[in-house]
């Protein structure tokens, strides 16, 4: 009875003092857009709403649907993030990337601006790393775009330096010095508050390039490394860039690793963008590897919890068919440029990370890497400016058990605002005798309706020309599932016709988009009877003689599986993905 006692005693002293771990909300690719117009400092004043008769500053929704991110709702989606995670009493919010639509100073002092305001009334501690459009170039550049929305619904043109104008314009552009693009310096200065450099508060604060260890640790010290000329690494000969990475503990017990995966190569007098992520770490940024390492190793000792984030995934994000995919559509469709290493994420794991929260794809997904004795696991955060309009929370149950949950945008206040200015964009359109997009996306009763019609128009004005090749749309996509069986005759019994009777092509490549984009949150989208069916009839594929058709129809239920991606919890200790119902 006395052992007993102890025993219990001795658990209830240990339950008391396991740490007390705070949830941590990731909201990645927000793509934030300033809409006022007051903050280009420019003789441009936006285009006036006639039901609000606010002035806004907005790019046209033919843009919008020709690109894989929204450019004026996401603005909305952003704030309404943040106050559902205030209600949640979350404290912690990392950011993984392309924050800012193209690190233009406007852009980037609005989500200061944002930031500061949750910061000071809500207590929110946010923590930010850099994605290849924040900043697009590392040392800024002259920039502008030519599709705002101008009087009339005509596109508006506007940009930083004159000598970027467009010749022959039916409006003449615009000038603003808000609309450049800033580089590293600009942006981390103005954002300095957001991890990029030490607080006060911080328990631990380091750089891949400090000299000194947490257990040496002192705000002076952190102060003095922090500096970007101390931050510097060498990409191609004496070419130096700032790499902004950098590991804080902003409560006992918790360590967050921020990476910076952009490799700018240079160019000439300018540098290639950073799209490619981590293959070009891998090359470029190995001095990372060695840092993780160290860095897994202290926590490992000092009994930290270590969770990572960047912009960039470390694995696989296509369900293992990358060999179909670049047998089908060649290596530079479907961003495959886009996709990782295996040899990257392994020496990720090896290096000791465990789990790492990433951006980038604007996708839904979760990757399970086991290298020997080590397990990583890659959550891809979606996008708030695209299908599925989501951001993921952390629960850390233990060091060995931790809870991801995704919360998906149904409901956005606001987000039809516009809408009165893109009817003026839409009139002027048909006036022209242009080609028009699908009006009925302004008949979309929430957010999430509305990206999912953005991605339905993506796939037809991008997707498919992009993509699939010209003979391949003609053999699959413009035909019906019915006359494909009909020419690839097989089994009966694996098909019944009459079940497809209403399906095409087209309706497994749309399905297919949506499956990339929302992984198993999608399944609600497509119909699960029609997924099934459309399963049925790609398992048909799979076996039939048509050696493309048979990789479309392996490509097609790889993207339909996969581990967990809506809620689940990763166990470390049994070294698997358990989905929560």
């Amino acid at each position: 009875m006395r052992s007993l006692l102890f025993c219990l005693m001795a658990f209830s002293c240990l339950a008391q003092h396991e740490p007390n771990f705070p949830e941590i909300a990731f909201v990645s690719d927000v793509h934030l857009q300033n809409l006022d117009p007051k903050d280009l400092h420019s003789t441009f004043k936006g285009l006036r709403n006639p039901e609000t008769g606010k002035y806004t500053l907005l790019r046209t929704m033919d843009a919008q649907l020709h690109s894989t991110r929204l450019f004026n709702e996401n603005y909305f989606a952003f704030e309404q993030s943040l106050k559902n995670i205030v209600e949640q009493g979350i404290k912690i919010v990392v950011m993984p990337g392309d924050f800012s639509d193209d690190g233009q100073p406007l852009n980037v002092r609005k989500l200061r601006e944002i930031l500061e305001k949750y910061e000071r009334e809500f207590g929110l501690k946010f923590f930010i790393t850099t994605g290849n459009h924040d900043p697009a170039t590392p040392f800024g550049s002259p920039a502008g775009k030519a599709d705002f929305l101008g009087e009339g619904g005509q596109e508006q043109s506007l940009f930083s330096d004159p000598d970027l104008f467009p010749k022959n314009t039916t409006v003449p552009p615009q000038l603003s010095k808000e609309v450049r693009k800033w580089g590293y310096a600009e942006i981390t200065e103005e954002l300095k508050d957001y991890g990029f450099f030490p607080r006060k508060e911080y328990l631990f604060w380091s750089t891949p390039f400090a000299p000194y260890s947490s257990a040496d640790y002192t705000y002076a010290k952190a102060q003095k490394g922090a500096a970007l000329s101390q931050r510097m690494y060498n990409v191609a000969g004496d070419t130096k860039l700032p790499d902004v990475s950098y590991v804080v503990e902003p409560y006992e017990g918790l360590w967050l690793l921020s990476l910076d995966g952009n490799v700018y190569l240079p160019k000439g007098e300018k540098f290639s963008g950073s799209g490619e992520g981590y293959k070009n770490v891998f090359q470029y940024k190995k001095y990372l590897i060695d840092w993780v390492k160290k860095i897994a190793d202290e926590a490992e000792r000092q009994n930290k919890v270590l969770v990572a984030f960047s912009h960039f995934p470390l694995l696989d994000f296509y369900d293992g068919a990358e060999p179909e995919m670049r047998a089908l559509f060649g290596d530079h469709a479907l961003q495959m440029e886009r996709l990782p290493q295996e040899a990257v994420g392994r020496a990720f794991a090896e290096a000791g990370l465990k789990v790492h929260f990433a951006g980038h794809m604007h996708i839904n997904d979760t990757g399970l890497l086991q290298s020997g004795k080590n397990m990583l696991v890659n959550v891809q955060v979606p996008s708030l400016a695209a299908y599925m309009p989501a951001y993921k929370t952390l629960k850390i149950h233990s060091p060995s058990k931790m809870e991801v949950k995704t919360h998906v945008l149904q409901d956005v206040e606001h987000f039809n605002t516009l809408f009165p200015l893109y009817e003026m964009e839409y009139q002027y359109l048909k006036n022209q005798k242009a080609d028009l997009w699908d009006k009925s996306i302004l008949d979309s009763p929430d957010y999430k309706t509305f990206c999912e019609v953005h991605l339905r128009e993506l796939v037809k004005k991008r997707f498919l020309h992009g993509d699939w090749p010209q003979d391949l749309q003609e053999s699959f996509i413009e035909k019906s599932a019915q006359k494909l069986y009909e020419e690839n005759a097989g089994n009966e019994n694996l098909l019944k016709t009459k079940e497809l009777a209403h399906l095409s092509g087209y309706d497994m490549a749309l399905a297919y988009y949506f499956l990339r984009s929302g992984g198993e949150l999608a399944e609600n989208d497509i119909g699960k009877t029609k997924l099934e069916q459309l399963k049925s009839f790609a398992e048909f594929l799979r076996q039939c003689p048509n050696s493309t058709l048979k990789l479309w129809g392996n490509i097609f239920l790889k993207a339909a599986s996969g581990h967990p991606s809506d809620h689940f919890l990763i166990d470390f200790n049994r070294r698997e993905i358990q989905r929560i119902e």
